[in-house]
């Protein structure tokens, strides 16, 4: 969380949101309706005995009726997400199978134990596992009617789930998209650059060919990553080089960037496109710079992630900002990964962005 000097959180306020959210949620009165039509639908012989429910055969043992519960959000909640994975489905049934069996058998064993000869013991936890009061045998299951519900809830929860984001991250894709055109290949950016262009044709022919050649590579990058929602870390390395260059260019020495690498094989992580072109842009565009006085950047890579850090120099004049910038790139990380950026505002402004592994 980020805070600042002088603010601090209104803890008390941020509970009621949250207990407010938990009381309008849908969900979880959905939850107790299900139990309470359940519940309602069984006849569930409360005796003193948890484990059996005597000679009433319409109804399950009282153990039985709370397993349905516990079995139902052990499965939901834990079981599915945890172990059921490509690598990891094989534990999922092991870890299953000892949450379905040894309840049964500790069950069985203290029916056994108190209403059956010692002599019949090992045959009587065999009998018991297999009769109407059983978890699994029973005439009411709750493992059967646990397993197969709380697996529907989850992957249709799941499918939901993964339906909103797909919606969601095309629709933030398409905002990107149109972001990134007004803010990279747009008729300021375009006449910037010719510009300067025009004014080293004049003083340098070799140079303008130079300034012309980096230009025309940024540009087809910025056009051709659009169709991404992530590219290599290695493209976007190389592609800062370029929008350095210009900015150099253009500026002189008034702005200064120095990248560290503290980590190989750049092609092994991904990063959304145009980030790091997005941070360096805002540098430029909220500080004043000079060549007495220059703006010194430092854009360091290690494997916690990739930081562009600077002393914050604000310009006099109030900047014309979309506001697209920080905003886009913390809403695509969210999106695409669940991972937050770190951002810390004081004398140094610095943003840190994590890198994102790439599945081999």
């Amino acid at each position: 969380m980020i805070t600042f000097p002088g603010w601090t959180p209104d803890y008390s306020k941020m509970k009621k949101e949250a207990f407010k959210r938990f009381i309008t949620n849908r969900e979880v009165w959905g939850h107790l309706l299900l139990w309470i039509l359940l519940f309602g639908s069984m006849n569930v012989s409360w005796s003193s005995n948890w484990f059996h429910r005597g000679d009433d055969w319409e109804s399950v043992a009282p153990l039985s009726a709370i397993y349905f519960v516990l079995l139902f959000y052990a499965n939901a909640l834990w079981l599915l997400p945890r172990y059921f994975k490509r690598k990891t489905w094989y534990k999922y049934f092991v870890v299953l199978g000892l949450v379905v069996v040894v309840p049964e058998l500790i069950r069985s064993s203290i029916v056994v134990l108190f209403y059956t000869p010692k002599e019949d013991v090992f045959m009587g936890i065999y009998w018991e596992v297999f009769a109407r009061d059983s978890l699994i045998f029973g005439v009411i299951s709750p493992v059967w009617i646990g397993f197969f519900g709380s697996s529907a809830y989850y992957f249709i929860k799941n499918w939901n789930t993964s339906s909103r984001r797909i919606e969601q991250l095309e629709m933030e894709k398409l905002t990107m998209e149109l972001n990134l055109l007004k803010s990279q290949i747009n008729p300021h950016f375009l006449f910037n650059n010719l510009n300067a262009l025009d004014d080293l044709i004049d003083r340098d022919t070799q140079l303008a060919k130079e300034y012309l050649h980096r230009l025309s590579k940024m540009l087809r990058y910025s056009i051709a990553s659009m169709e991404n929602d992530v590219v290599t870390l290695k493209e976007e390395w190389n592609f800062i080089d370029d929008y350095i260059y210009l900015i150099e260019e253009r500026f002189g020495k008034a702005y200064q960037f120095e990248k560290v690498q503290g980590i190989d094989r750049l092609d092994s992580y991904l990063i959304p496109p145009a980030s790091l072109q997005s941070l360096i842009e805002n540098v430029v565009k909220h500080n004043r710079g000079s060549v007495d006085r220059p703006i010194i950047t430092t854009v360091e890579l290690d494997e916690q992630g990739v930081t562009v850090s600077h002393q914050k120099r604000a310009k006099k004049t109030e900047v014309n900002s979309l506001g697209t910038g920080l905003k886009n790139i913390r809403s695509r990380y969210r999106l695409l990964t669940n991972k937050e950026i770190e951002i810390t505002d004081t004398d140094v402004f610095s943003v840190t962005l994590p890198l994102i592994a790439e599945v081999v």
